[in-house]
């Protein structure tokens, strides 16, 4: 039963997909797909404004290191979106 109701969810969120007005922008993005893109659109294309340049998106979702300094050390590390999870 839990099967038929996931698979029921994934069938209307790839038919919303198909019709959003963005749909051919998010789905071309290299690596995108099925799954991905429809999380791409629901993150980034409803309020694009929202991101004022390229390094915040990368820093939003997480590709983009971040660096830390505390004292003489420095790091860099790497944080996920969990929106994009």
């Amino acid at each position: 039963m839990k099967h038929s109701s996931i698979e029921q969810v994934d069938k209307q969120i790839t038919q919303l997909f198909a019709l959003h007005p963005e749909h051919d922008l998010f789905d071309s993005l290299p690596g995108a797909g099925p799954v991905l893109g429809p999380r791409l659109l629901t993150v980034f294309g409803a309020y694009r404004m929202h991101w004022a340049s390229a390094m915040e998106i990368e820093s939003h979702s997480g590709i983009a290191p971040i660096t830390e300094r505390s004292g003489t050390t420095m790091q860099q590390k790497q944080f996920k979106s969990w929106a994009l999870i």
